[in-house]
């Protein structure tokens, strides 16, 4: 992309209000927040009601954003844009985004019916709602098509095995339908199930008194564990009341310990600001001896030249 197309880009964004200060400078190394934050704005420009959300942490969001964008670009303009490119947000991105610059720097500077505009606006936010709700309305007839198309499989299989079971049960049904029970053998089997229920509640009634022990048992440990935490709650206070007789003189020995402690920081400041001292002149002293032994060197060269000259010269 050259200078010039570059310049008029920033020009145009300049014109159309962009809100941040963009200069060529931004372009030279690629930049993908700037490209990003550039076709929010231009999407935002063509349709006011469009919102594309940023983020672009991830490269999986940086190309869903992008295809987004560009989009609702050829929706709204009719432009269509490259969306690798884009990616790149390098110089190819920046010539992409030109094209769309430039269309609506030309829609600003073109006369415009206004009645015009909000007729097609108004038809426009129209079909596009009829087309939403007619593609949700599909979408999900599709969805429960799909769950049916999944559940066909599940019922036709469970069907087959009924099936397949129904003929042992057709048997097993004609042998209890052919079986005469005599009355005797009735009274016997009832008579079996009532003494097993009975056995079963016994069993029921001896868990139940299990269960009113363990509990009772449960809230007598409990009021125990109570009256030891409370024991235990005085004795703390009475512990934290409690001042021991050395406490006075720790008191004093913890006073002269910062004392001393404030001495030592004092001591190791001035220590290390002496230090440095001694090294900023050692490093000065250094410099002048170099300086020194330079000029020493440079006066032995010069009179090396003059004796030189003097010998040439006789």
């Amino acid at each position: 992309m050259s200078y010039r197309e570059l310049r008029n880009m920033v020009e145009h964004l300049r014109v159309l209000g962009y809100p941040r200060l963009v200069s060529t400078e931004n372009f030279r190394t690629p930049n993908f927040k700037l490209i990003a934050e550039l076709l929010e704005w231009i999407v935002h420009r063509y349709d006011a009601q469009i919102s594309i959300p940023l983020v672009i942490e991830t490269e999986l969001e940086r190309a869903f954003f992008i295809k987004s964008a560009t989009f609702y670009i050829f929706q709204k303009a009719r432009i269509k844009l490259n969306p690798k490119k884009l990616y790149m947000a390098d110089g190819y991105a920046v010539q992409e985004l030109a094209v769309v610059v430039r269309n609506l720097y030309e829609i600003t500077r073109r006369p415009i019916n206004l009645d015009q505009n909000a007729t097609i606006s108004s038809m426009r936010n129209i079909i596009q709602s009829k087309i939403s709700l007619l593609r949700d309305s599909l979408g999900e007839e599709l969805q429960k098509c799909r769950q049916l198309a999944l559940q066909i499989p599940n019922h036709g299989a469970t069907l087959y095995d009924l099936l397949a079971k129904e003929v042992i049960a057709r048997t097993e049904r004609n042998k209890a339908l052919s079986f005469s029970l005599s009355l005797s053998d009735g009274e016997k089997a009832v008579l079996q199930a009532v003494q097993a229920i009975q056995e079963e509640l016994a069993v029921i009634n001896k868990n139940l008194q299990n269960v009113n022990s363990d509990k009772a048992a449960l809230d007598a440990k409990i009021e125990r564990r109570k009256k030891e935490y409370d024991q235990q709650l005085k004795r703390l206070d009475k512990l934290q009341s409690f001042r021991p007789q050395c406490m006075n003189e720790y008191e004093k020995y913890e006073m002269k310990l910062k004392q001393l402690y404030a001495i030592y920081v004092l001591k190791f400041r001035n220590v290390a600001f002496l230090q440095e001292l001694q090294n900023e002149f050692e490093h000065a002293e250094q410099e002048r001896n170099a300086n020194a032994e330079q000029n020493m060197r440079n006066m032995v060269e010069r009179m090396r030249a003059q004796e030189l000259v003097l010998r040439e010269a006789q």
